[in-house]
């Protein structure tokens, strides 16, 4: 069963705009080999990182949006983990939040006056 998946990857901050286009298309080749597909990817830019991170003050932030089957997204994720430039990564599963009614419609409030 394919689902929709959501990763934030936080690379190094001294790598340069062509290590950061390679480590973006090796996602992509890694998610074909899973017989999955990245839908979007955003890259974030530059942060300042809260706390050193492998004697890292500022990290690249890119974020990917990718359909997997669910079967493989464990091992996607462990092979996320492992490649060099990853500092950190989150990988969760994607829903679209659905919205709810602030207020329930009986029982409502209206110009001060309750409804008994």
């Amino acid at each position: 069963m394919v689902k929709q998946y959501e990763m934030m990857v936080v690379l190094p901050g001294d790598i340069g705009q062509d290590q950061v286009k390679t480590f973006i298309s090796s996602i992509e080749k890694l998610a074909a080999a899973k017989k999955g597909k990245v839908d979007s990817h955003e890259t974030l830019g530059k942060r300042n990182l809260a706390y050193q991170i492998k004697k890292q003050r500022e990290g690249y932030y890119v974020l990917f949006q990718i359909s997997l089957d669910a079967s493989v997204a464990q091992a996607f994720e462990r092979e996320v983990r492992l490649m060099e430039n990853v500092l950190r990564h989150l990988f969760i599963i994607y829903e679209e939040k659905i919205a709810t009614p602030s207020m329930p419609e009986s029982g409502t409030v209206e110009d001060g006056k309750s409804e008994e």
